[in-house]
């Protein structure tokens, strides 16, 4: 029974819900951590169901998403340019930390996380369209027929 909503994308909606709620209890009240870079993790079983009910949550609003067309038309941009944006993210991210920002107090202020994060995402984003321009253009190039005269 439960494999038939897990193939057909599928997620009922009180297994939405309840997702949605047990990743939000767990993300904001408990004290549950996954650190990939260090290797540490506090609290596995509550990581491990908030991994589980996260992707549920991810997948049943995303449904919901796909429906609105401004949420569509946005989430289908950024993918076309997703491999352009995980390129550039991170020396757009090391100029912000080693040039715009100065200090370690203002590093961490939410607002300047948020700002860099915006910024690292437009342009990256900007980058990929640019480059994905100019390959079009240079493919248009390559297949238009070259306009040298008829030979008799």
């Amino acid at each position: 029974m439960a494999k038939k909503w897990i193939l057909k994308d599928h997620v009922p909606h009180w297994l939405g819900a309840l997702s949605i709620v047990i990743f939000l209890a767990i993300f904001l009240f408990s004290n549950a951590y996954l650190d990939l870079d260090k290797r540490r993790v506090k609290e596995l079983a509550l990581v491990l169901i908030a991994s589980g009910t996260g992707i549920l949550s991810c997948l049943y609003l995303g449904r919901y998403m796909a429906k609105v067309g401004l949420v569509r038309s946005v989430l289908t941009s950024m993918g076309q340019v997703s491999l352009y944006i995980l390129i550039f993210h991170n020396p757009i991210k090391v100029f912000f930390d080693n040039v715009i920002t100065t200090t370690d107090a203002t590093r961490a202020l939410p607002a300047n996380i948020l700002i860099k994060f915006v910024a690292m995402l437009a342009i990256s984003y900007l980058l990929g369209k640019a480059i994905q321009a100019l390959q079009d253009k240079l493919r248009s190039q390559k297949r238009a027929p070259s306009s040298s005269p008829a030979q008799i």
